[in-house]
């Protein structure tokens, strides 16, 4: 669980340690040993006070039961984002409900099948990265 009540802005370095805690805690109870998962998030027009460049980037790579958290740029991680800042902060404050969660089902659904078209492979995150947002979320700003 979380073991600060504080809130951080989002994709700071506070944030980003807040994600590995939350991330280590869900993989050391939901983790498998055949589940390998990384993502790299990257965010433009982002506040000064985060990254001078205006450009923050935060990834973490999932390995069994294991988990790396890191700020910065990974060009090694089965999943790209490349986003917004401001756009993605106020998606990033959403708890996400059933409703929601069920949308972003199909929208997996269309992106797998658009991958298929286009010959590139999808690989399916674990379920407990919904946890994941939830979680941050609350401590998000």
């Amino acid at each position: 669980m979380i073991k600060e009540k504080s809130k951080f802005e989002f994709v700071s370095d506070e944030w980003v340690e807040q994600a590995r805690m939350i991330l280590e805690d869900l993989v050391s109870e939901f983790g498998k040993e055949e589940v390998n998962f990384s993502v790299c998030e990257t965010f433009t027009n982002a506040p000064k006070n985060i990254d001078p460049s205006r450009i923050v980037s935060w990834c973490f790579y999932i390995k069994g039961n294991s988990v790396k958290v890191a700020k910065g740029k990974a060009d090694d991680t089965d999943v790209k984002i490349n986003f917004d800042y401001q756009k993605a902060s106020v998606i990033a404050k959403i708890v996400y409900n059933e409703e929601i969660i069920a949308q972003q089902k199909e929208d997996l659904e269309k992106a797998r099948e658009a991958l298929a078209i286009a010959g590139k492979e999808f690989k399916q995150p674990p379920d407990y990265l919904t946890e994941l947002h939830n979680q941050l979320a609350l401590v998000t700003v």
